[in-house]
Formats: C-alpha cells, sequence, structure tokens
C-alpha cells in the first residue's frame, strides 16, 4: 500500500472520530437542555399535567353522636356514632346519578372514607377531568337507589332494625380533586331517639313482669332530600312502639330501653303516651310537653323514670339534647 493511500485512510478514521465526538456532545446538550425545562416548570404546571381523568372521586363522611345513656351502647352503628366496616352509602353527584359506596372507618371517631370499587371509565360524573371541576355531591344512609321519600320504622324495635331505619343524610358540598380530601359530607339523623331509664326500685325489683312502651306514634315519615326537608309524620299516629331493652341498664337503673321515632308535632302529642306495665298495672306519661314537638329529628331524649306503686300524680321534666353535639342535660319523669 502506498504512502499516499495510507494517508487517505487516515484521514477518514480522523474525520470518523470527530463525527462520534460531536454526536456524543449533540446528545449531551439535549439531556441537559430537557433536565433545565423540567426543572423550571412550576408545580401548578406538574399538577395540570396529571392525568386526573383517572382519579376517582373519594370523600370522607363524618356522624357524631352524643355519649350514649347508659353508657354501653346497644349496637355498633351509626347509631352509636360508629361506621360500620361495609356499610352502604348512597352517593350523588350534581343531583343526577347516583353510586353505591362503601365506607371504611377512620381512626378518627365517627369519621370514615367512602369509596366506589366498581367504577369504571364511563362513570364519569365520579372522575376527575380536571384540577378546575366542581361536583356537588350529597348523600344518604342506608342506601337506596333515590332519596327516601317515606320512611317506615318498626313496631317492635332492635339492634338490627334499628340500624337499618337510621336515616341519615348530608346535604350538597362542592367538591374539587384539592379540597376532596380537606372537608367532609356531614350526615345528620333524620329521626328521633328515645332513652328510656327505669330507676331501681323494690316495686320494679319484686314485680314478675315490666313491660314498656310507646303509644300514640307514627309509622312512617316522609322526607324530601332534594330540598332538604325534616322528617315529618304521615298517615295516622296510633301505633304503638315497643323499643329494645339494652343489655345493661347503667348505674341506678332497673332496666333501660332505646328507639328510634318518627317525630312528633303537637297535636299528636296529646294523645301519644310512655307507658309502663307492671304485673297487669299500667302507668302513662303523656308526650304533650312547651316545646309543641316530642322526639324532635337529629336529637336524643332521655326520660329518668321513677315508678311508684299505687301513686298517680305524675311530674313530668324530660332532658333532650342534640344526637350530634353531645351536649347533656338530666331529667326526671316520677309516675
Amino acid at each position: 500500500m502506498t504512502q499516499e493511500k495510507m494517508n487517505i485512510m487516515n484521514g477518514k478514521r480522523m474525520t470518523q472520530e470527530k463525527m462520534n465526538i460531536m454526536n456524543g456532545l449533540k446528545y449531551i446538550l439535549s439531556i441537559l437542555c430537557v433536565a433545565g425545562l423540567i426543572t423550571s416548570c412550576t408545580q401548578d404546571d406538574l399538577d395540570s399535567a396529571m392525568p386526573t381523568e383517572s382519579i376517582p372521586l373519594t370523600l370522607t363522611a363524618n356522624l357524631y353522636e352524643a355519649v350514649a345513656t347508659p353508657a354501653s351502647a346497644s349496637t355498633r352503628s351509626t347509631l352509636d356514632g360508629e361506621w360500620d366496616a361495609d356499610a352502604k352509602v348512597a352517593v350523588r353527584v350534581n343531583k343526577n346519578l347516583v353510586k353505591k359506596y362503601t365506607a371504611t372507618p377512620n381512626t378518627t371517631a365517627g369519621s370514615a372514607t367512602l369509596a366506589c370499587p366498581e367504577l369504571t371509565g364511563e362513570d364519569t360524573d365520579f372522575l376527575w377531568s380536571g384540577n378546575d371541576e366542581t361536583k356537588a355531591v350529597d348523600a344518604w344512609y342506608p342506601y337506596s337507589e333515590t332519596v327516601p321519600a317515606d320512611w317506615t320504622i318498626s313496631l317492635v324495635q332492635t339492634p338490627e332494625t334499628m340500624a337499618a331505619e337510621d336515616l341519615m343524610y348530608a346535604k350538597s358540598k362542592n367538591f374539587t380533586l384539592a379540597n376532596q380530601a380537606t372537608q367532609a359530607l356531614e350526615f345528620k339523623h333524620k329521626l328521633g331517639k328515645v332513652i328510656i331509664n327505669l330507676k331501681s326500685s323494690s316495686y320494679l325489683t319484686e314485680a314478675k313482669e315490666v313491660k314498656v312502651s310507646l303509644t300514640g306514634q307514627y309509622k312512617t315519615g316522609s322526607f324530601d332530600g332534594d330540598i332538604e326537608t325534616t322528617m315529618c309524620g304521615e298517615g295516622t299516629w296510633d301505633h304503638t312502639i315497643t323499643p329494645y331493652k339494652l343489655p345493661s341498664a347503667g348505674d341506678g337503673n332497673y332496666a333501660s330501653y332505646q328507639a328510634l321515632l318518627i317525630p312528633l308535632d303537637a297535636w299528636p302529642t296529646k294523645s301519644a303516651y310512655i307507658q309502663i306495665e307492671v304485673d297487669g298495672t299500667v302507668y302513662g306519661h303523656c308526650l304533650f310537653n312547651n316545646w309543641n314537638m316530642a322526639f324532635p329529628p337529629g336529637y336524643e331524649s332521655i326520660y329518668n323514670i321513677t315508678v311508684k306503686k299505687g301513686e298517680l300524680e305524675v311530674y313530668a321534666d324530660v332532658s333532650i339534647k342534640e344526637w350530634e353535639t353531645g351536649a347533656s342535660g338530666t331529667g326526671e319523669i316520677i309516675f
């Protein structure tokens, strides 16, 4: 091989090496440029670029209850200020579509996370399409496909019937992707709750049979969540409710009873009674009062009753406290 050809080949190698070096430099410069663009983006820019259409609507549900009287609760449910782990809640978006959500209790008392595991890409009302989207959300428990227009309670009440019939409603709130983790739906009880404590006495402990009932009661009420009305009695108020006898009566009590009731307005209270039957002798207290209502929705009415054999004079003073706030009070009714 001549010297001239060797010089030509060496020149080609040097040219190729230079080209490789230049290409490597261009690659490094392109990486640096991309890195500079990423670091120059703001957090808002990154958030806006997130695929929010894949993020489901997830909510926090709060409920609060006053301390039960007696202290031992009859059930572990919404009636006692706790969400069941598998409670089914109806969640509605923009007063339109409804989905069944499942409650998972949080560590905070009375709080739960609501999520729907069955959402698909077609459930667009329950998926976020962007950070600027707002959804108006209301909810109710127990689950039903529509807001209940009528509500019926059991004439003989048990822990199971009360847990199933504790109608609650959370009025509409506006949610965004940003605030769905910081605000909650507030569930309010729509029925009245009553606790009847029979104070201990030799008359009761020596009795063979003691019965407690509430006469002159509604069995059905009406409710319209679309306009957020309260529960109102519907039909006749000539029904007798047998409350559930709690397993623990509490200190100083012979027995304690609990029931959920349709609120009574002024006129029905005139013929409504708490009735205690002791070995066939019937004692009664009329529920007519200065509040013009018995068992107001969202309130717990507590009756501490002393039954005295053979006495007909009745003295009444009832304690009523808000179911949600935990305010307390005492009262006495002596038969």
